[in-house]
């Protein structure tokens, strides 16, 4: 089978196929140029050095040589030095991803290059993870549920002073709760965007991050992302908490997520179809009467996937929903159903799965309980 030729330029601080082509980590692009499966890294001074120390390509080239042989006085631009380098390497047909800068594809079609833009996703062998993968998504989700734990202590040990909730003389907000996580990711060197702590109503709407006090006996959606600084690879987890006494109507909707997602992963193994297991999601919802619609201007009920995969991006694919394909060994994915109600609450529940021939391996060991 002859291996694929391709050309990548872009960051690996915000492209993560050009990170899991190379292994190397920066903050400003660099060009990938890929010949039958060998790998060219076109480096600056600033990093060369470190880029023949850490990567994991068969080549790194010199920006500054190679830019010489163009123009000794001058750097001459990026699609020039792309363009040099593949006459230099006899390259007239290769593959881009669907990121690739226009501006360079412009100019590299205009000089008769034979392209082809692959479509997302551009490595599909990134579905199905490898076990030095797994351990360090493993790795990431152990810290995750750890940063949880300080969470549900929090709630655990606060009291409650009319419609406030104070943990050692302190008004818990959303920001004191998210401050909690995020510093002691930090500590873990793991880095939480955008985590969400949402009470009540908030969390209705599944990507509102949460703000102001949480009040006693409304649902509080707590849901960490973080991201490995050293492994780059993310965890995921969702748990849902009540600080006081649930309403009937809440602890009926915690009952149901529950049950969603023990349907879902008594059915996740090799060879079951993605969809299959959604709509096995949606079908416990129904029977129990909650149904989801559009209610004065805003959705209400269970209106996201069911899951999604994970690994150096926290949304990869492939999505549990109403979508093509199968769960396949070695692909590692959340499984989140949740239930939005205005008046009631949201509840969501998250764990992270590793999908094996007969079954899974569920990354989490968190206790699933409305009260913290």
């Amino acid at each position: 089978m002859k291996k694929r030729s391709y050309v990548m330029y872009s960051c690996p601080e915000t492209d993560s196929n050009i990170y899991y082509a190379t292994g190397f980590m920066a903050p400003d692009p660099f060009l990938l140029i890929v010949k039958n499966g060998v790998r060219y890294m076109v480096m600056t001074d600033l990093e060369i050095g470190r880029a023949k120390k850490q990567s994991k390509v068969e080549e790194v080239i010199s920006l500054s040589k190679t830019a010489a042989e163009i123009d000794k006085d001058s750097m001459p631009p990026i699609e020039a030095i792309i363009e040099h380098l593949l006459n230099k390497f006899k390259m007239k047909s290769f593959e881009v991803p669907a990121n690739f800068p226009a501006q360079i594809y412009s100019y590299l079609s205009k000089k008769r290059f034979d392209i082809t833009i692959v479509p997302d996703p551009f490595f599909e062998e990134r579905a199905y993870k490898k076990e030095d993968e797994i351990k360090k998504i493993a790795h990431s989700q152990r810290m995750t549920e750890e940063a949880m734990g300080k969470v549900a202590y929090i709630l655990r040990e606060a009291n409650i002073r009319g419609k406030r909730v104070y943990f050692d003389g302190t008004c818990i907000t959303s920001e004191y709760l998210k401050r909690v996580i995020n510093v002691f990711l930090m500590e873990k060197n793991m880095v939480g965007g955008h985590t969400i702590v949402a009470c009540g109503n908030d969390g209705v709407d599944p990507h509102n991050e949460g703000s102001g006090p949480i009040r006693p006996n409304e649902s509080i959606i707590v849901d960490i992302f973080p991201r490995s600084t050293d492994t780059f690879y993310f965890g995921d987890m969702t748990r849902t908490f009540v600080v006081g006494k649930p309403s009937e109507a809440l602890l009926r909707l915690y009952d149901a997520v529950l049950s969603a997602q023990n349907k879902a992963l008594s059915m996740i193994k090799d060879g079951v179809l993605l969809a299959d297991v959604h709509k096995a999601v949606q079908a416990v919802f129904d029977n129990l009467g909650y149904k989801t619609e559009m209610k004065n201007g805003k959705m209400q009920g269970f209106f996201h996937s069911t899951g999604h995969g994970l690994g150096l991006d926290i949304h990869e694919p492939f999505r549990i929903s109403n979508v093509p394909g199968y769960f396949r060994t070695g692909m590692v994915q959340s499984v989140e159903p949740g239930l939005y109600y205005y008046g009631i609450g949201g509840v969501r529940i998250e764990d992270l799965i590793v999908v094996q021939k007969d079954g899974l391996k569920n990354l989490n060991k968190f206790p699933k309980s409305i009260y913290p």
